[in-house]
C-alpha cells in the first residue's frame, strides 16, 4: 500500500503489474472467504479502487499529453490513463484493450490554468464490492479525473457520461426457448450509503446483444451493471396504424364486432 501512497510517484509498467496481481489476488480471496463480512469487503475494495485509480496516476507522471493511453493489465485488475489536455476532454473517448471505455461528457468543464488531466479508468473483471444480489453482474469500472494530485469531483453533469463495461453473457437455454433476452441494469456503488444505486445512471432499453454493456451517468465513481432477462414487448408508433386496419374486410375486425 505504501508503494502507492504518493499519487505524484511514478511507476513502472513491471511494478504496477506486480502491485496489481497482489491486489486483485487478495480481494479475489477475500470476497470467496465464508469468514469474511460484507463491511470487511467494502473496505477492502475501497482501498483497492483508490491505490488502482493512484497507479493510474503514476503511470502517467512521465507522459506528455495526448500520447496514446497507457494499460497494464493481469488476470482480475486493470488499469487504463492517458494525459489530456482540459480543453479536448469534452467527448474524449479513452479505451482500453479488455473493452472497457469511456466517452467524457461533452458538458465537463475543467479549467486549463492547473495543467494536464490524468483520466484513469480501473477494472476489476471480479468485480468490486459486495454484489449484494443473486443475479449474474459484471466486472466492476472505475473512472477519475485527477489534477495536479488531486481527484476532481464530476457531478450533475447536463450531457451524461458513456461507460461500456465488458460482459461475458451466458443466457439460459430454456429462457432462449421461451423468448427471453438479457438487459443489462446500470448502477454506481454509493459509499455513503455503502450500498448499489440508479441514481444519475440509466441503462440502455434494448436488449444487450454483444460482449458489452453500456451505461450512462451523470457523475463519476465505481460502475457496474446487473443482468436479467426479460420477454421483449412489440411496440408500434403512430405510423404503423392504418386506417383500413379497422374495416370489416379485416378478419380480426370482423371478428370483434361478430361478439
Amino acid at each position: 500500500e505504501s508503494l502507492a501512497a504518493n499519487p505524484l510517484n511514478s511507476f513502472s509498467d513491471s511494478v504496477v503489474t506486480d502491485s496489481l496481481l497482489a491486489l486483485g489476488n487478495n480481494l479475489a480471496s477475500s470476497q470467496l472467504s465464508a469468514g469474511v463480512s460484507d463491511e470487511e469487503i467494502i473496505d477492502l475494495s475501497s482501498r483497492t479502487e483508490t491505490l488502482t485509480q493512484r497507479m493510474g496516476e503514476g503511470l502517467l507522471n512521465d507522459v506528455s499529453e495526448g500520447e496514446v493511453p497507457t494499460t497494464v493489465t493481469t488476470a482480475r485488475l486493470a488499469i487504463t490513463a492517458q494525459k489530456l489536455n482540459p480543453e479536448v476532454l469534452g467527448g474524449h473517448t479513452v479505451s482500453a484493450p479488455n473493452g472497457v471505455s469511456t466517452t467524457l461528457s461533452t458538458s465537463l468543464q475543467v479549467s486549463a490554468a492547473n495543467g494536464s488531466v490524468s483520466t484513469v479508468v480501473s477494472f476489476n473483471s471480479n468485480g468490486s464490492f459486495p454484489s449484494l444480489t443473486s443475479s449474474p453482474s459484471t466486472g466492476t469500472v472505475s473512472i477519475s479525473l485527477n489534477q495536479v494530485g488531486r481527484t476532481l469531483n464530476v457531478s450533475n453533469l447536463t450531457d451524461p457520461i458513456l461507460i461500456n463495461i465488458p460482459a461475458n453473457i451466458s443466457t439460459p437455454a430454456a429462457y432462449v426457448a421461451d423468448g427471453y433476452s438479457p438487459y443489462a441494469i446500470c448502477r454506481f456503488w454509493d459509499p455513503a450509503a455503502k450500498n448499489w444505486s440508479r441514481q444519475g445512471v440509466t441503462s440502455s432499453l434494448e436488449p444487450v446483444t454483444g460482449n458489452s454493456v453500456s451505461c450512462n451517468a451523470t457523475h463519476l465513481t465505481a460502475f457496474s451493471a446487473v443482468m436479467e432477462w426479460r420477454i421483449g414487448i412489440n411496440t408500434f408508433g403512430e405510423d404503423d396504424i392504418k386506417a383500413d386496419a379497422f374495416t370489416l374486410d379485416e378478419p380480426a375486425m370482423a371478428l370483434c364486432f361478430g361478439l
